[in-house]
């Protein structure tokens, strides 16, 4: 297992009108939509799109874990771009950490997501497939 925070993708964002709530703020379940897109768009630009384990029926790619902090709501019409970083990568797992900043580069929202690459008949989790853990290691990109 390798701690590490390291900046993978930049995804630039506006909010939308069916991202708010009648408050006109984004709804809290919608944050975590938001930083899937960007995470989908993160494995497109490596070559990686989810396609790849979705489509694969001996093994699956979950999420075991999700957490989120706001620190300040989102409005209609404002723009922000979503980092994805890496903060843990072992040999069955990995941490995502997703930054929501703001026009001067503040953290609006942290969301951090655990992923599991699972043996879909054992229901065990099993190691990463070598392409994606390259790409999280750094060592190959699309």
């Amino acid at each position: 297992m390798t701690a590490v925070t390291t900046e993978l993708f930049r995804f630039p964002y506006t909010v939308r009108f069916h991202d708010t709530d009648p408050a006109g703020i984004v709804f809290f379940a919608h944050y975590f939509r938001i930083a899937h897109e960007a995470y989908e768009a993160w494995l497109e630009s490596v070559g990686q799109p989810l396609a790849i384990y979705v489509d694969d029926t001996k093994a699956g790619l979950p999420i075991a874990t999700s957490t989120a902090d706001y620190h300040r709501s989102l409005r209609l019409g404002e723009r922000v771009t979503i980092t994805v970083e890496l903060k843990r990568l072992g040999h069955t797992s990995y941490t995502l950490r997703y930054r929501f900043l703001d026009a001067e580069g503040m953290s609006t929202t942290e969301i951090e997501t655990v992923h599991v690459h699972l043996d879909t008949e054992t229901r065990r989790p099993t190691l990463l497939p070598p392409a994606l853990a390259a790409v999280l290691a750094g060592r190959e990109s699309g």
